[in-house]
């Protein structure tokens, strides 16, 4: 039996197919004719890229499409190209030793990163180069194994496409020693519905091929050999769930308590194939759209019109439901080549989010001028991350209005009465909420940062994750002091952080009065569920109780007596 962290829910029964390294040996050789090389490196991208077309081609899955379209547009990045092409002419190199080179540089900085989901990018990276390389070599990959029976794929590592390409019919789970939550491995086994297991070290000098295991996605377990009476137990409760599947798909669009409360459950999203998962899932909105994704996917700052046509699109997907646009959250670990962003010795306390965007006046307005503009196509609303200070949201508010001056000289039109709101991300923007509510139309509680900014604790060190806790006494007190804030002046407040996906936090925010909660869109209908078992008029006394507790440990436990 092992002990793993689940990222992706569910229970499976098969043998183990242990994957050895994927990684190709690549020689180093000097060559002399560069043109010969560099045409070489064209060639291999652009089967690359017909390949990755010609697969897109055949996912149903919107979320899994959205994923392998991320390793596209790398592909037809032009200053990759540039970089490798300039790195076999310095060097006088053949085109492999040049691609797994250059590709090495971008996997070590992003793996360097601290945020989560950029340095788990470093294997879509690793994806890339792996396709590019056998292009060149043609070799064969894992891809091409044929499965004749059901299986849970064990690999030191698994890169996002080998996921997507495997016979999902015969692949029932997957074990693997690297990844993490927010990694699109992680993302593409939780819209596949399989079970996810990260984190055993050296799994593939534990486990066997043909080994039997029975895995367990939510509790990060794994059993090698199970007997009879476990296997007759995983057997009941896959039966159970494949149920609740059914009957969760019945749910009604909109979610409220058995006393008829409501609280929308929206989606967090970066991209327009997200906003179209999010649909699928009967989102009532989106709670967040991650605009810094646009910037992230592009060699020069993107233009107002590009921008504009990206919006509009999520606008009109949503049919009219809310959608809240953060403005660029760039900086920290999230940089961009093409901005002069000064080296910082603590990036995560400098100049990012709505610093970066205020010492950046022309970049800022023609990103608000875009959502302007789109404005006219759907129910949109503006919200400022990482406002510290009344000064900061009041400057920003400045500028949106030149922006709002300018279109009305051009004669362009957008929604004048559009509301616009910040993130409580920041300890000092929490304390300061009742000066806040004042001067902004609405809260949005990031919980990520705002327990990280909290108890001080880098949410990406292993060593010190038993401190980083959302059940945090000082953490939920800024949180209800948001609430109370945002109520006395009558102004709605959402949780957009991981924290808002938290079952046992549940009752607990809909007592604080939270009037929405936004998450990964695969996780809505199982809340959905769960908001219509509890009763606000018994949940009145539970902030109090939660409030006079001591410990993390203490408040988890108490709000999960609620939960049976």
């Amino acid at each position: 039996m092992y002990k793993g962290t689940g990222v992706s829910r569910g229970l499976a029964i098969a043998r183990a197919l242990v994957i050895s390294n994927q990684e190709i040996s690549v020689k180093t050789y000097e060559v002399e004719d560069i043109k010969s090389e560099s045409q070489r490196v064209t060639l291999a991208f652009h089967k690359a890229k017909l390949e990755i077309e010609e697969f897109i081609s055949t996912l149903t899955n919107e979320e899994e499409k959205n994923i392998i379209n991320t390793q596209l547009m790398m592909l037809e990045d032009p200053e990759l190209l540039k970089e490798i092409d300039n790195y076999i002419k310095e060097n006088s190199v053949n085109a492999e030793s040049a691609i797994d080179k250059i590709l090495d540089v971008y996997i070590a900085m992003f793996e360097q990163m601290p945020d989560e989901y950029m340095s788990q990018r470093a294997v879509d990276i690793k994806d890339i180069k792996t396709r590019v390389l056998l292009t060149m070599t043609r070799r064969t990959r894992m891809d091409a194994i044929e499965l004749d029976h059901d299986c849970i794929i064990v690999a030191d590592e698994i890169l996002p496409s080998y996921m997507t390409q495997l016979d999902q019919t015969k692949v029932v789970g997957f074990i693997s020693s690297k990844g993490g939550v927010n990694s699109h491995s992680s993302i593409i086994a939780r819209s596949m519905q399989k079970p996810m297991i990260i984190g055993l070290k050296d799994v593939v000098t534990q486990l066997k091929t043909d080994d039997m295991l029975a895995i367990d996605g939510a509790k990060g377990m794994v059993y090698v050999n199970p007997n009879e009476a476990l296997i007759t137990d995983f057997e009941k409760q896959m039966e159970a769930m494949r149920l609740q599947r059914e009957l969760l798909r019945m749910l009604p669009d909109v979610t409220a308590t058995k006393d008829s409360h409501h609280i929308g459950l929206y989606a967090n999203i970066g991209s327009i194939e997200d906003a179209k998962y999010a649909a699928e899932n009967k989102a009532e909105g989106i709670g967040l759209f991650r605009t810094e994704f646009i910037y992230l996917n592009q060699s020069e700052l993107p233009s107002e019109n590009y921008q504009y046509e990206i919006y509009k699109s999520v606008l009109k997907l949503m049919k009219g439901k809310e959608v809240v646009i953060r403005t660029v959250d760039i900086g920290a670990d999230k940089q961009l080549d093409y901005i002069d962003i000064p080296k910082e010795d603590n990036p995560f306390l400098g100049l990012r989010g709505i610093r970066l965007c205020l010492a950046n006046k022309e970049m800022f307005k023609t990103h608000l001028r875009a959502l302007l503009r789109a404005s006219m196509h759907g129910e949109m609303k503006i919200m400022y991350p990482m406002i510290s200070s009344l000064e900061e949201l009041q400057t920003a508010n400045y500028i949106l209005e030149e922006c709002m001056l300018e279109l009305d000289e051009e004669n362009i039109p957008y929604k004048r009465n559009i509301k616009v709101g910040m993130m409580v991300e920041v300890p000092s923007a929490a304390i300061n909420s009742d000066i806040l509510a004042k001067h902004t139309d609405f809260f949005s509680i990031g919980t990520n940062d705002l327990i990280q900014y909290t108890v001080a604790v880098d949410r990406m060190n292993e060593q010190l994750l038993n401190l980083y806790s959302p059940y945090d006494p000082a953490v939920l007190r800024l949180i209800k002091l948001t609430a109370e804030n945002a109520r006395k002046n009558n102004i709605p407040v959402s949780i957009c952080g991981e924290a808002a996906s938290e079952e046992a936090l549940l009752p607990l925010f809909l007592a604080m009065g939270i009037n929405s909660l936004s998450m990964s869109a695969g996780e809505i209908l199982p809340l959905r569920k769960k908001v219509g078992e509890f009763q606000l008029k018994l949940l009145k006394t539970i902030s109090e109780e939660v409030m006079a507790l001591e410990t993390a440990g203490e408040i988890k436990n108490h709000l999960k007596k609620y939960m049976r």
